[in-house]
């Protein structure tokens, strides 16, 4: 199913953003895999990436985006450096953009405000904090933003000399072979290939988070409470719908923002949702368990994130 994104309006209803909302108990979390110190100190110290040939594999785990809003920066000193205040996506393909950093310790700077590329943030196995491997000097000279005047991530000036700042190539720029054969397979504007494509419209996380959820009959089907994020490949996996005291992880390519940017649009029904397995707020699911995540997507008759796209299997057999 295609995931159609515009830019997000103010909410006009009532309902709270996502770190406003009383947390409830925290989930059981994903079995973690081996410790830090199980792993060679050069691969500890390096920033977790993935190769393009690896951009749609399984999560390994997963967070919820009111958990990693809020977490403590560090540098690979374990200085304090401040927080993420919030998370920045391409409202189009569901990637992770920019984590929005205020800095404190010895980086404070007032009121601003600095959009890091995710791919320099490292988030290690115990997820506690965030590691930045960014020189202090260079810090220090980095260019910030007023709380109140947040730059226009889509502006492609913007983004390219914010990317290179931090010595990153922008994803949309890079020679990879795979991902430039992403790019131009030409499989009609999959979620695949806006993976790929500069972001054109982009939405803050805590923005998403309370938005209310109406299906195709623009019946009311609850609110999109949370969202499920793989902070290694830098993607949202679901949306956490609340629905009739009940909670359901629907993947990213099952949503749309409506055009007006007020609610999300799901093609379920209410008896389909009524008769569907969800999930309590004090016992969410392992989101990065494989045959869950199967169960999640065949629910919701959405392509799982991590196989070709159906439209592309019948091109390509």
């Amino acid at each position: 199913m295609r995931t159609r994104w515009s830019l997000v309006a103010a909410a006009a209803l009532s309902a709270a953003p996502c770190l406003a909302q009383d947390r409830p108990a925290q989930p059981a979390q994903p079995a973690q895999p081996p410790s830090a110190q199980d792993r060679p100190a050069a691969q500890d110290r390096a920033p977790i990436a993935r190769p393009a040939t690896d951009d749609f594999a399984m999560a390994r785990r997963w967070q919820k985006a009111t958990d990693l809003i809020g977490k403590k920066v560090v540098n690979e000193s374990n200085e304090d450096l401040g927080k993420i205040e919030d998370i920045v996506v391409d409202a189009n393909s569901g990637r992770i953009l920019y984590g929005v950093l205020s800095f404190g310790g010895f980086m404070s700077v007032g009121d601003k405000l600095f959009a890091i590329p995710w791919e320099s943030l490292r988030l290690p196995d115990d997820a506690k904090q965030f590691v930045l491997s960014v020189p202090k000097d260079r810090l220090k000279s980095a260019e910030g933003f007023d709380k109140g005047r947040w730059p226009n991530f889509a502006d492609e000036a913007w983004a390219v000399k914010t990317y290179k700042y931090y010595d990153r190539t922008p994803y949309w720029q890079t020679s990879d072979p795979a991902s430039l054969e992403q790019k131009n397979r030409g499989a009609g504007g999959t979620y695949r290939d806006r993976w790929y494509e500069r972001v054109t419209v982009w939405q803050k996380a805590t923005d998403l988070c309370g938005k209310d959820a109406h299906n195709t009959k623009n019946e009311d089907i609850g609110r999109i409470s949370d969202l499920a994020i793989d902070p290694d490949g830098g993607r949202i996996l679901y949306g956490v719908l609340a629905y009739s005291s009940k909670l359901f992880a629907v993947p990213m390519n099952a949503l749309t923002l409506s055009n007006d940017g007020k609610k999300f649009i799901i093609n379920v029904s209410k008896e389909e949702l009524n008769s569907m397995t969800g999930f309590t707020s004090t016992n969410w699911p392992n989101m990065a368990d494989r045959d869950w995540a199967t169960r999640a997507h065949e629910q919701f008759r959405a392509d799982p994130y991590w196989n070709e796209p159906r439209i592309e299997r019948r091109n390509n057999p």
